[in-house]
């Protein structure tokens, strides 16, 4: 049996709601079919290598965790979070299409000097720049093509955004998004930003080439 054709399908689910990305016991295994990395999801599918990139960073919410708290900056002073997710999510599918989600979201607020610092739009809108950036950078290290990139700005400032690419070649696709929603209030969780970063990635072996 060649590489793409498929035998009767199969139905795999795997919840993973654990939240730590990055040696990980239940893991998916790591193959290098052409001298990157990809995990190895089910049967011949394979993630992109933006994927396992991401969980090779050994740190609570591997590489994406890490961006985030890179994104911060020293400024600001100490993030202080309300809730926050290390990659939890779902991942399902079949021999022919496997979906993978994972969510990196949480309510924060900063503290510095022993006095809070709630989220700005100015704050936002540099945060989302650097993070954008620094996702961007590591998509294309990895071997993925990035073929769009969107902002949504409120006003001239940045208040979220979504990368879509591929992994050339292969069944691999996906897209991130990020948002920042400001605080609503000065009181309880009312004073605290909502940030969201969510990845969703989909292997399949009629994946068009440029597209998912």
């Amino acid at each position: 049996m060649s590489a793409f054709q498929v035998a009767q399908p199969i139905l795999l689910v795997v919840l993973a709601t654990g939240c730590d990305r990055g040696g990980r016991a239940d893991q998916p295994k790591v193959v290098v079919p052409d001298g990157r990395p990809r995990l190895s999801l089910i049967g011949d599918l394979v993630s992109s290598p933006f994927l396992a990139r991401c969980d090779a960073v050994p740190a609570r919410g591997g590489l994406i965790g890490h961006l985030i708290d890179e994104s911060f900056g020293k400024d600001r002073g100490e993030a202080v979070w309300g809730a926050r997710s290390f990659g939890s999510g779902g991942s399902s599918g079949t021999r022919e299409r496997y979906n993978i989600s994972r969510d990196y979201g949480g309510t924060l607020i900063f503290r510095k000097d022993g006095a809070e610092r709630p989220v700005s739009a100015e704050d936002a809108d540099q945060i989302l720049r650097a993070l954008q950036a620094a996702l961007e950078r590591e998509m294309q290290e990895s071997g993925v093509r990035v073929l769009e990139a969107k902002q949504t700005e409120n006003g001239k400032l940045l208040s979220g955004f979504r990368l879509e690419y591929e992994d050339p070649g292969m069944p691999a696709a996906g897209s991130l998004e990020a948002s920042i929603a400001l605080p609503t209030g000065v009181q309880g969780g009312e004073r605290m930003a909502g940030l969201r970063v969510v990845l969703n990635e989909t292997a399949r072996f009629d994946r068009p080439a440029g597209g998912h």
